[in-house]
């Protein structure tokens, strides 16, 4: 059996992706770890690949694509923290090899293979006979396909509520120079600039400065109280806007921090004056 896999890769395509990243069979054992041979054999928690045993009713991941371990590993929602770049079109085969003989990139993939395998129910959609075919467009949603009908449903929708602009993508304005994108979605909110938001763990009365997409991970991490990941986000403004969980210094009134205030004062000049009488 060994001479026959060994002779179909060196003679053509064999039908399994495995046999085309590695293109010599060897009886020899290897420095792979087990994660690495997961991710390039595609087996493992992958929902396309219990699909394919029949071990589960769907093939989808939870974030609405395809759950191969390609997938998780350049496109999933989930697991953005931990992306590689993704492949041209086409190219996806010269991409795994590459992976496949960096040192680096097998330890990348160690640690999403590791990822899913302890959270592999987060990745499972709880419907799966109703969930939708969907292709992301990018790392960051993915972009559902919609009927004009449902489409125009949902800009009416949310055309209603107050401080939110909503926009088609052909009626998006030039000036934001995303119309033409396609990673831009069908339908563009926007908040006005009056708009605020409002919660128990978040600072009353507080101006924040404008937000960047990439603060929102660190302000919703620290609702959350999860430590979040090395990210682009700017760190005094999610501290800016989140009030700390232990703390009411926020809603404190005036007359409250001046009696603390007083209190402080008092046991200074006490101290000072003890500590003279002790010279």
């Amino acid at each position: 059996m060994h001479e026959e896999w060994q002779t179909s890769c060196k003679n053509g395509d064999t039908g399994r992706k495995i046999y085309n990243i590695i293109l010599s069979v060897s009886l020899r054992p290897t420095n792979w770890i087990t994660e690495a041979v997961i991710f390039f054999s595609q087996h493992g928690p992958c929902p396309a690949y219990l699909k394919r045993f029949h071990l589960s009713d769907s093939d989808y991941c939870s974030c609405g694509g395809i759950g191969t371990a390609l997938h998780y590993a350049t496109e999933c929602i989930l697991t953005v923290p931990r992306h590689m770049r993704k492949p041209v079109p086409n190219f996806e085969q010269e991409c795994l090899k590459r992976v496949a003989n960096n040192l680096v990139s097998r330890h990348k993939i160690r640690r999403i293979v590791k990822f899913i395998i302890e959270n592999r129910d987060l990745f499972r959609p709880p419907y799966p006979s109703t969930f939708q075919r969907a292709e992301p467009t990018s790392s960051k949603l993915p972009d559902i396909p919609l009927s004009s009908l449902q489409k125009r449903k949902v800009y009416d929708a949310l055309n209603g509520i107050p401080g939110l602009q909503v926009y088609l993508k052909e009626e998006i304005p030039e000036h934001y120079h995303i119309k033409q994108s396609r990673l831009t979605l069908p339908i563009l909110l926007v908040a006005s600039k009056n708009y605020y938001i409002k919660g128990v763990s978040l600072k009353k009365n507080y101006i924040s400065p404008p937000l960047q997409m990439v603060d929102i991970y660190g302000i919703l991490c620290e609702l959350l109280g999860i430590q979040p990941l090395p990210n682009n986000g700017t760190k005094s403004i999610t501290k800016g806007i989140v009030a700390l969980p232990y703390s009411t210094a926020n809603e404190l009134p005036q007359s409250s921090i001046q009696v603390t205030t007083s209190i402080c004062v008092i046991l200074y000049a006490f101290l000072h004056k003890y500590l003279a009488c002790m010279a």
